[in-house]
């Protein structure tokens, strides 16, 4: 038995990003931690990401307060662990008058760190930027991008080093219940359990997560290679994107930019499509995404899909998007408010899921708010 302690504070079932937040807090606390993880790493949702920890896409609020906290986690623990962040933020250009007044309502709240840019100043200021058509756009600064299968391999081996935790990798846990856990490795005995496995959530308690609200969702992503050596610089969203996130369909104009898009991208109802683009430290460019959610969503990824998200980024960017390197897709669960799902079906064990496309942005928020209240 690989087991170095008697007891811990925490067993924490899953070594995806929600997982191992939840340790690093617990850690702050003075908590012990066992983190149990059924494969040799993890290789869920929290993996499966564009890298974009973007607090400009949440809403007002306890979100917002999360995100901007995890941003500062994510920045912190970089050179301990040892992995790279970009701070370059985000960019949105506007293409229809609908779009700009949708970003000129989310700027009027004040609580982002955001600017208004004239189609002008916009390509000035981005010379790789297809400014055809093209009527203003907004630039947040908060947003940060990280190579998050990297960055989340990194915090589990930097977590392997810190006193007080201990990770076990290719370890299924069979059974949970109060004070202990059974793996086909042996017992291991806790004051509180946590179960963070994703989109595994029927492996454990599935009568419990059967009667709860949770969807799922699949994104499809590509990683290319630039055509040519460019900097990307901030990170870019197109307006579609914004129908997937919670602030801004409560906006006066949000109805007559969503007419817009179905009239000019009927596929967009269809499939999804959006864009959120990324670089990463090795200038290959992660372009998501179709949004897809429903029962029996296949593994499949698809060509027509593939075409209709690179054409997206062709429409923002002035270069060819180059070579497809990769194609994947994510597999994200999530409640239908886009809340967290905290739910105890026994003493002593917490099932911890459903944050979704929002893990990588509000993780480190959500665990330290966790604790607080439940410590």
């Amino acid at each position: 038995m690989k087991i170095t302690r008697i007891k811990y504070d925490y067993i924490i079932v899953g070594s995806g990003i929600t997982g191992l937040a939840l340790a690093v807090a617990a850690l702050e606390h003075g908590c012990s931690v066992l983190l149990l993880e059924k494969d040799s790493r993890a290789f869920g949702a929290s993996t499966q990401h564009t890298g974009l920890v973007a607090p400009v896409l949440e809403p007002s609020g306890p979100r917002l307060r999360r995100a901007m906290y995890t941003r500062d986690k994510w920045l912190e623990l970089a050179d301990p662990a040892g992995y790279w962040t970009s701070g370059t933020g985000v960019a949105i250009p506007a293409y229809h008058r609908s779009e700009m007044a949708v970003l000129e309502a989310h700027h009027a709240t004040g609580l982002y760190q955001t600017t208004l840019l004239t189609a002008k100043k916009m390509a000035e200021k981005y010379p790789q930027l297809n400014s055809n058509g093209l009527v203003g756009g907004m630039v947040s600064d908060a947003e940060i991008t990280l190579d998050s299968g990297k960055a989340v391999y990194a915090i589990a081996n930097w977590l392997r080093t810190q006193e007080g935790c201990d990770l076990h990798c290719n370890e299924l846990v069979l059974h949970a219940e109060t004070g202990k856990v059974h793996t086909l490795d042996g017992v291991y005995e806790a004051e509180e359990v946590l179960i963070c496995n994703g989109n595994d959530a029927c492996t454990l308690f599935p009568e419990v997560f059967s009667q709860l609200a949770l969807r799922t969702v699949k994104m499809q992503m590509i990683r290319t290679q630039p055509a040519a050596a460019f900097s990307l610089g901030p990170a870019w969203l197109n307006t579609l994107a914004l129908s997937h996130y919670e602030p801004f369909p409560m906006y006066a104009a949000y109805r007559e930019m969503a007419e817009y898009h179905a009239t000019v991208y009927p596929e967009r109802e269809k499939h999804g499509i959006h864009l959120i683009l990324t670089q990463n430290r090795e200038g290959e460019l992660t372009l998501g995404g179709s949004m897809e959610t429903g029962p029996g969503l296949d593994p499949f990824n698809r060509q027509d899909i593939n075409q209709l998200i690179v054409g997206a980024a062709r429409r923002v960017l002035k270069p060819a998007t180059g070579p497809v390197k990769y194609v994947w897709n994510g597999m994200f669960t999530e409640t239908a408010d886009r809340s967290e799902l905290v739910v105890s079906p026994c003493k002593g064990v917490t099932l911890v899921n459903g944050f979704g496309r929002d893990a990588l942005t509000t993780c480190f928020g959500f665990a330290r708010d966790f604790l607080q209240v439940y410590r």
